[in-house]
């Protein structure tokens, strides 16, 4: 409930006129408070306080307000509310507080409002450039501004669009990538503006024609191994397909992808050509012989790491030139862990064992022992310690030094 000035006023003019006079004037509607409708311009973001107060009158209760079209959003109590717009909207939207009121206690219960009329200022957005002209996989900006600079504008307001991201793409940044040949476009749509306005730009992605291609020189792979190839065509972005050729497929055979397998030892040529331009290059395909399998592995056992360090386990395989992958685990990788490349890595103190797995199953193992580092012993000075012992191993097994 509440009470304002006015009733002081009609009181007194209740006892001068005669209750009855005034209630005939309230029944014909010839007394009524000023101000009970009011118009507002404003900006997206912008904020309002609408305050029904000096509407009032007598006693009230049940106060309610409500909105109607437009983004608006409304916070407060009372007889006021704080109307925010949220995003552009055009016409009109409604804000009204209704309630109800009587004069004195024992008087009847009536309901007035108050109501707000609120139009949208736009802010327009233009995008820059009006037009792009891409070849597939290149890149370049868009750009926006809007009409006018004020506190209300934000980068936050605006995001782009593609009509066909199959075409061309766009980022948040607006960043633009042609993907295939066609037409679309970019707009940008703006909170802040009209977005049955949004603004465009045209991006043409035109096909490009390759004037050469190129393969590696050489390469050699075993025989039943399989390699692929990779054309490089020029200019970048150019669109062809190719097709391909094995000059002797007794040696080599290559399949219309550009996986070339081994068939046999020997040389021979890999041709591919494009089919846009007939555009051709060859890459020098040499065949060997897998290397064997390995029938024994051998790794330096015992090690001893401080806590902290770590130690590179390098297997040697048997026969010579034998070739594997390796799998590696640990006993207790809380005192030492081991990586899939063979490095062990020192936790704490203690024993555990190192197990090496080659391709074809054979198993070798190495046993690791974590010590506390002496307190004249630093990590740079294990490090490279550790460091000549591996150079040195690999010396050993590498004819290469």
């Amino acid at each position: 409930m509440k009470f304002v000035n006015n009733d002081f006023f009609l009181a007194r003019y209740t006892l001068c006129m005669g209750t009855k006079f005034l209630f005939t004037m309230m029944t014909l509607g010839l007394f009524l408070p000023f101000g009970l409708f009011a118009q507002k311009t404003m900006w997206v973001g912008e904020s309002y306080k609408c305050d029904a107060t000096s509407a009032v009158m007598g006693i009230t209760s049940d106060v309610s307000w409500t909105t109607n079209g437009g983004y608006l959003s409304l916070s407060g109590s009372g007889f006021y509310r704080n109307v925010t717009v949220t995003q552009y909207f055009s016409g009109t939207a409604t804000v009204e507080c209704s309630w109800k009121y009587k004069l004195y206690s024992g008087d009847t219960w009536r309901r007035q409002s108050k109501s707000w009329i609120i139009t949208c200022n736009e802010n327009p957005v233009y995008i820059s450039p009006a037009s792009l002209t891409l070849a597939p996989g290149e890149t370049a900006h868009v750009g926006y501004n809007h009409q006018y600079n004020n506190s209300y504008t934000s980068a936050a307001n605006v995001r782009f669009s593609s009509t066909n991201s199959r075409i061309v793409t766009v980022s948040a940044s607006g960043l633009v990538t042609a993907v295939s040949e066609g037409t679309a476009y970019i707009n940008v749509y703006s909170t802040i503006s009209n977005a049955a306005n949004a603004p465009s730009c045209k991006v043409t992605v035109k096909k490009i024609n390759p004037t050469s291609v190129s393969l590696p020189s050489s390469i050699s792979l075993t025989v039943n191994a399989r390699r692929l190839l990779l054309p490089i065509v020029l200019p970048t972005g150019a669109s062809t397909s190719f097709t391909w050729k094995s000059e002797d497929s007794n040696i080599a055979t290559v399949d219309e992808q550009g996986y070339v397998r081994g068939i046999r030892t020997g040389t021979t040529k890999i041709w591919v050509t494009t089919t846009v331009g007939g555009y051709t290059s060859c890459c020098s395909v040499t065949v060997k012989d897998p290397p064997p399998a390995p029938t024994n592995i051998i790794v330096k056992t015992p090690i001893t790491l401080y806590k902290g360090f770590g130690y590179t386990i390098v297997p040697v395989l048997q026969p010579e030139g034998a070739e594997s992958t390796y799998r590696w685990s640990s006993e207790d990788a809380s005192i030492a862990s081991v990586s899939s490349i063979g490095k062990v890595t020192a936790k704490k103190e203690g024993a555990v064992t190192i197990t090496v797995t080659t391709q074809n199953g054979l198993k070798a193992t190495c046993e690791v022992i974590v010590l506390q580092p002496p307190v004249n012993i630093n990590e740079s000075m294990i490090n490279n310690k550790i460091a000549v012992i591996e150079k040195l191993i690999n010396m050993t097994f590498d004819e290469s030094y």
